[in-house]
C-alpha cells in the first residue's frame, strides 16, 4: 500500500525591491502568479519587513485571487481580496512572519501588501516569499 507525504516547493520571492522605502499609507502588488500548472494544495506565505526606527504599526497581506490569467480581484478594496494575516513592524530590526498555509490556493493570484507601519519601509530587507505545497504518494 502506497503512503502519501507533504512536499514543498523551494521558495520564490513574488515582491522584494518594490517593498523597499514602501511610504506608509501605501500599497503594492506582484506581478501575477499561476498555480494552473503546479497545482498546489496549499501556499505557505513569509513575509520579512524592515521599518524606520520609529514605526511600530502593522503591514496587512493579501491575496487577490483570479479564475484565468489577468482576471484577478481589484484591489482597488480590502473586500475583495484575502486576508492572510498582518506583520507588527518594530522599528529596530526586521520582523519575519510565515503565515499559516492557505488550503486551495487559487489558480492565479498575486500577493497585495499595505503599509500601515507608521513610517516608510527601510531601503533594502524586505522580501515576500510563497512555498507551495503538494501530495505526492511513495
Amino acid at each position: 500500500m502506497a503512503d502519501t507525504r507533504v512536499t514543498y516547493t523551494a521558495p520564490v520571492t513574488v515582491l522584494s525591491t518594490t517593498l523597499n522605502s514602501l511610504a506608509n499609507g501605501a500599497v503594492v502588488t506582484s506581478a501575477e502568479q499561476s498555480n494552473a500548472t503546479t497545482k498546489h494544495v496549499g501556499l505557505i506565505v513569509a513575509v520579512e519587513l524592515a521599518a524606520a526606527t520609529s514605526a511600530t504599526g502593522v503591514v496587512r497581506v493579501f491575496l487577490a485571487a483570479g479564475p484565468a490569467t489577468s482576471k484577478t480581484a481589484t484591489t482597488a478594496s480590502t473586500n475583495n481580496l484575502i486576508f492572510v494575516g498582518s506583520v507588527t513592524v518594530n522599528g529596530t530590526t526586521v520582523v519575519r512572519s510565515t503565515f499559516p498555509p492557505l488550503l486551495n490556493p487559487p489558480q492565479f493570484y498575486t500577493v497585495h501588501l499595505i503599509n500601515n507601519a507608521g513610517q516608510s519601509l527601510a531601503s533594502s530587507a524586505n522580501t515576500v516569499q510563497v512555498v507551495g505545497i503538494n501530495y505526492e504518494i511513495v
